[in-house]
């Protein structure tokens, strides 16, 4: 089994990160998001979720549903 060797330092650097859990992707756009900079997707997903689908969807449902945070 070969492994590919043309990685950038940065690529390496965010693989090791994505492993350790450091990096997420938003359960609703995929996009990758810092762990620490992630928000709790309830009740739209059981997962994480960036900044901006926090506030343009899981709030708005939140509100809808009448679930207090």
């Amino acid at each position: 089994m070969s492994f590919p060797t043309d990685f950038t330092e940065q690529e390496a650097n965010v693989a090791i990160m994505r492993l350790k859990g450091e990096i997420v992707d938003c359960s609703i756009c995929f996009k990758p998001v810092l762990y620490k900079h992630s928000h709790n997707a309830y009740p739209v997903s059981d997962k994480r979720c960036c900044e901006q689908c926090n506030y343009d969807v899981v709030v708005p449902k939140r509100m809808e549903q009448g679930v207090g945070y």
